[in-house]
Order: C-alpha cells, then structure tokens, then sequence
C-alpha cells in the first residue's frame, strides 16, 4: 500500500466510517481504563493519601519531641531575625494545616465516591442551609 492509495480510502465513506468506529473504541476504552474508572480513582486518592501519611509519620521521626515532634503534624522552618553581626537564627515549628487539609479532602472525596459521604440542606426562609454529616459509619 502505498501513501495515493491511503488518501483515496479516506475519501471513501465506510472508510472513514470504520476509522471512526475504531477510534470511538479505543477512546472508550482509555476512559475506562483511566480516571473516569471509579476504582481507579479511588486507587490513586488511597495511593496519594498513604504518601501525606508516610510524610506525618517521617517527621515523627525527626522533630524534636520537646516542640510537639512525636504528632508528625510540624513542619519546621528557619528564620533570620536580625541583621549582620546581630542576626540570629531562629527554628520555627507549625501545623502543616496544608497537609491536613488535603488529607481531609481526600477522605471526603474517596467517602462520596463510594456513596459513604452525606449531605444534607434545608431551606430556612431565603436561606439554604447546608449540614454536612460526612461518613456514615454504617457504610464503613
């Protein structure tokens, strides 16, 4: 086969048609195969989650104790005060909000993928109210 015969097939209408066809399936099978797969993305939140832990559980490990170390929730920062001769270092711990909050945002995400996550609103007056109630413990 060569490249004239190819152009005049793609001219020709069950031509394109079957082209089409492939490519509509193997389309189909990518998505499945990927991110629109439930069980893939529960994969990966679990795989992501399961990293944030194993960062929690290294800085357990190497934050003094005496600063709230052994929680592993510390992130540790240095900071100049001063200038020149005057300059001092100073360490600075603090709770990796950050971090906690991804994690959080994981757990919910993997609990409404799986149905376990409820919500609930209500309209109070001209007021939508919203209650989340989070996991039910009977799903878990």
């Amino acid at each position: 086969m060569n490249k004239t015969t190819l152009e005049r097939w793609k001219r020709r209408a069950e031509f394109k048609a079957k082209v089409e066809e492939h490519r509509a399936y193997w389309r189909e099978q990518i998505k499945a195969e990927g991110l629109a797969n439930r069980q893939n993305r529960i994969a990966a939140l679990n795989d992501r989650w399961a990293r944030m832990k194993r960062i929690i559980e290294a800085r357990e490990q190497c934050t003094p104790v005496e600063v709230g170390g052994d929680s592993g929730l510390l992130v540790h920062q240095v900071k100049m005060i001063g200038k020149g001769d005057d300059a001092e270092i100073i360490d600075e711990y603090a709770v990796d909000t950050g971090l906690l909050k991804e994690m959080r945002e994981h757990e919910k995400q993997a609990a409404q993928e799986l149905g376990q996550w409820t919500e609930k609103s209500e309209i109070k007056g001209d007021v939508i109210v919203r209650q989340y109630i989070g996991i039910n413990p009977k799903d878990v």
